[in-house]
């Protein structure tokens, strides 16, 4: 069951809908799971459907964003006016002129928020960076609460983590890279210790029987 139409000749309809549990619904009804009907479609609107699916950020990529806008006939910035390299025109300014058609009476905010679901900017490296040490320092805390048995079929993953955090802290070399390093590894019950030379040294508190923290540590290999 494939939708080949955006417009009113479509045979589809978006209705939202929320999962209902059993214990929400009659007894009498004898259902398990159940979907509620939140909203249905608008069959008035002649591009309801389109609406729906942008709204719900259903993700599509620029090729179909430029077929939606040559049918519908949406006016386009023109080179050199684009938001792209030297004023050309990218994915985001063929998503700003199809919101702006279809959501034509909503405010500047509500647009710019949808374009940026259908066009997400990209992310500037410091943000990557900083998503990767957090994953980096995750993995490392989760292996950290395992027993050593257990702990020792997780050696490559715990050493690649490792591998990566340093990589990122050579390559950087920044202070602040190093505080987020350590402020995420702390999160996850962890310490660093960085090396000369870029390497680094991550280490695990122990937790006695009595629950004190960190009295002791155990060194994870490096």
């Amino acid at each position: 069951m494939t939708n080949h139409h955006f417009d009113s000749s479509s045979p589809w309809q978006h209705v939202v809908v929320k999962r209902t549990l059993p214990a929400m619904l009659d007894i009498n009804l004898g259902l398990g799971t159940a979907m509620e009907i939140l909203q249905q479609g608008d069959d008035q609107d002649e591009y309801g459907l389109l609406k729906a699916a942008i709204r719900a950020k259903v993700f599509l990529l620029a090729e179909n964003l430029k077929t939606i806008n040559a049918k519908l006939g949406v006016k386009l910035p023109q080179f050199p006016n684009g938001s792209g390299v030297k004023g050309s025109v990218i994915k985001e300014d063929h998503a700003r002129a199809l919101v702006r058609f279809l959501f034509s009476t909503e405010d500047e905010q509500t647009q710019e928020e949808l374009v940026k679901a259908l066009a997400p900017p990209p992310k500037k490296k410091k943000e990557c960076v900083s998503a990767d040490v957090d994953e980096d320092s995750k993995v490392l805390g989760m292996i950290a609460q395992l027993d050593p048995e257990n702990a020792q079929a997780f050696e490559k993953m715990a050493s690649l983590a490792k591998e990566h955090l340093a990589e990122m802290y050579r390559n950087e070399g920044a202070e602040e890279l190093k505080k987020h390093v350590r402020h995420a590894l702390e999160k996850e019950g962890m310490e660093i210790d960085f090396q000369a030379k870029g390497d680094i040294k991550v280490k695990r508190r122990k937790v006695s029987d009595a629950g004190d923290e960190g009295k002791s540590l155990e060194t994870m290999a490096a």
